[in-house]
């Protein structure tokens, strides 16, 4: 009986020692620092962000209501719809019915806007966007309708509606003129109108002396009449016109070749405020 006792004493003996620190050595168990690198994992690092990328935006807020209603009040001469919907409200009596008097002229010649689409990607504010619109200009007298596209920077008001933003702050400004400048989907949005433009004026006389009308102001500066009886000299057919023309890319007033819109080949909307001209087909491509 000695023995297993001594054996029990001595294992209580270690363990006290143990207790103490001052037994037998073992692996801590200790979790042991680990640096940055090792700590960061796929769950705690942040994403990169990427930039937005312009896409067909299918929303009937802009589609078939916003856009439809724009068009519609350029069509009827109705500038307060306009200038609600560009948030516009210091205009004068001379400036309204400036801008009215260019609309009113405008349909004389354009029957209808269609096959409007809008791409767009996010502003740099909250309820932002800047919009691109491709859509086509038809016009009374011609058979062909004009391939146009445009581009507007939108947010939502405190009405809770999107409004055109006429008054951009140089953020803004700078944002809109960038984007379109380094953005290789947006060049190729305006090249495809571009060349479907050249394609309709080539094929289509009437078309090409319309569109020359509102490129050079004539239709401002001309009656009506006198550009109708160009237009009657080109007789069509069930095909469109039978006369062909070497004028078919119209030129400028200095004579220059003009295939592709004056300026910028896509012209911001505007609800025609001061210092821009009346949106007009002149300032949007067709």
């Amino acid at each position: 009986m000695l023995i297993p006792i001594l054996v029990v004493v001595l294992i209580l003996i270690i363990k006290f020692l143990e207790a103490l620190g001052m037994g037998g050595t073992f692996p801590d168990k200790r979790k042991v620092p680990v640096s940055a690198s090792e700590l960061s994992s796929a769950s705690n690092i942040p994403e990169e962000e990427t930039e937005p990328v312009l896409k067909e935006y299918n929303d009937d807020v802009f589609g078939e209501i916003f856009f439809q209603e724009y068009f519609q009040a350029k069509l009827a001469a109705d500038v307060d719809t306009l200038y609600r919907l560009s948030g516009v409200t210091n205009q004068s009596t001379e400036q309204r019915n400036k801008l009215q008097s260019q609309l009113k002229t405008q349909s004389g010649y354009i029957e209808s806007y269609e096959d409007i689409k809008t791409y767009a990607v996010p502003g740099i504010g909250e309820d932002e966007k800047l919009v691109f619109l491709q859509y086509k200009v038809r016009f009374r007298r011609a058979k062909t309708p004009a391939p146009a596209i445009m581009y507007c920077y939108m947010r939502v008001n405190e009405a809770n509606a999107f409004e055109l933003v006429e008054n951009k702050t140089p953020e803004q400004t700078k944002f809109v003129h960038e984007y379109i400048q380094t953005h290789d989907e947006v060049k190729d949005l305006i090249n495809a109108v571009d060349s479907q433009l050249l394609e309709s004026l080539s094929s289509d006389s009437r078309l090409a002396v319309f569109y020359d009308a509102f490129q050079t102001g004539r239709i401002y500066t001309e009656d009506q009449a006198s550009i109708d009886s160009e237009v009657s000299l080109i007789e069509m057919d069930e095909n469109g016109p039978t006369e062909e023309t070497s004028a078919g890319v119209p030129e400028t007033a200095d004579g220059e070749s003009n295939g592709k819109n004056s300026g910028s080949p896509a012209i911001e909307a505007s609800g025609g405020q001061e210092g821009e001209s009346a949106p007009s087909e002149s300032n949007e491509g067709a």
